[in-house]
């Protein structure tokens, strides 16, 4: 039986911060190619905390001394992490209303995670796992062992929403439950029917469910 439901952020709540997103950022803003691989190494150290912002930015400007432009982390919430899936988030709400807990498992730069607290994207979602705050990542193991405490449930208790395969695998293999993002009418239509929510809803005052 699953007790509590399990969120990514990035291609998950929110159409922004899939996978190879954040190359794609390095290269507008630097004006030159940036393969993902060639800064994955960078990439990991910021995700998990283990570098500041400045010494960030200060290793990709050195790595790429041909760039064209500068980082600005002022700009590095792209704009698409800041729009959300309504649907997915009109799911939470509902396994809220009753009682089931509803978390957040992120990788995460610490600016983007500042910047989307700051817009309310991670209200009502608790426990909220961030790779850049636990100094661990998907798909390390001691993420979800992590997760799996603060929620205080077994494994098999808990569905793990996310949009990497890679990242449901060990999730998998640290006993969850998982889902594959592939759109957000499927995560609806599948993740109710594992925990047993109605098939049908609400769409607003005064208007007719949506039976799908």
């Amino acid at each position: 039986m699953i007790n509590a439901v399990l969120f990514d952020y990035g291609g998950v709540l929110t159409p922004g911060g899939t996978a190879g997103s954040h190359a794609a950022m390095l290269s507008t803003q630097l004006g030159i190619p940036v393969p993902s691989e060639s800064v994955e190494d960078l990439h990991r150290a910021f995700r998990v905390g283990s570098i500041t912002t400045g010494a960030f930015v200060a290793a990709v400007h050195t790595r790429f001394p041909e760039r064209l432009g500068d980082l600005d982390e002022h700009v590095w919430h792209w704009p698409e992490l800041l729009r959300r899936h309504d649907r997915i988030y009109d799911l939470a709400r509902r396994l809220r209303a009753r009682g089931m807990p509803t978390g957040i498992l992120s990788n995460v730069w610490p600016p983007i995670a500042q910047l989307l607290a700051r817009a309310g994207a991670y209200d009502g979602f608790k426990p909220l796992v961030l790779s850049c705050e636990v100094g661990h990542a998907k798909p390390e193991p001691a993420v979800y062992h992590l997760t799996l405490r603060r929620l205080g449930l077994a494994a098999e208790e808990v569905l793990l929403i996310d949009d990497q395969p890679r990242h449901l695998a060990a999730a998998r293999d640290a006993g969850m439950r998982v889902l594959l993002m592939t759109g957000e009418a499927q995560v609806e239509r599948e993740a109710a029917a594992l925990v047993g929510l109605p098939d049908d809803v609400p769409q607003g005052p005064g208007q007719p469910a949506r039976t799908r």
